[in-house]
């Protein structure tokens, strides 16, 4: 008897799960709670339109401002070698960090794990910027050089690099050198 009993309540639960499932409306109180996350999605999707057009509207600033930047130390740069060409050292030094030395001749920076030298042109170097990005508070540059202003020309397409750093809100020269 007790076997036939359990039989049939366990018969009866599942016929009363299997009556639940067959339910194809939420309860009343779950609804509300759909309903809630409906408009979740419906204002979150709002505010991410909203977000990636501000992000737009930044990158369009960020690039701007770097090509302003840009501008700004290459004119710098030919103004610093021609103040170095013409001698006037303490002037030109203003443009570099307090690492970076004359000496002889030449402008000496230190440069990884050891110096780097570039050499005072005789006259005004010829060249065109290749490349230039900017990371954070550093910002370098690469020029192609046409006339690196020797009297003896150099026969192979060498490169002028330099890298600034910013500091107390001033771009500096922190390395310059030429690369072959």
């Amino acid at each position: 008897m007790l076997k036939k009993s359990l039989l049939v309540f366990v018969m009866i639960a599942a016929i009363l799960v299997a009556a639940g499932c067959n339910k194809t409306e939420a309860p009343a109180d779950l609804q509300g709670e759909i309903d809630t996350l409906k408009a979740q999605v419906i204002e979150l999707s709002e505010e991410n339109e909203t977000l990636k057009a501000a992000l737009t509207s930044l990158q369009a600033s960020d690039t701007e401002s770097l090509l302003e930047l840009r501008n700004t130390l290459d004119s710098n740069l030919y103004g610093t070698l021609n103040a170095l060409i013409r001698g006037e050292h303490a002037a030109a030094l203003e443009s570099f960090t307090s690492s970076v030395t004359v000496k002889d001749g030449n402008v000496i920076s230190l440069y990884g794990k050891g110096t780097v030298e570039f050499a005072i042109p005789e006259r005004p170097m010829n060249l065109r910027q290749r490349a230039f990005w900017q990371d954070g508070a550093s910002y370098n540059a690469i020029y192609e050089i046409f006339d690196a202003g020797y009297a003896e020309q150099d026969e192979r397409l060498n490169t002028l690099n330099v890298l600034y750093l910013k500091q107390d809100g001033v771009w500096k020269i922190d390395a310059i050198f030429i690369d072959e």
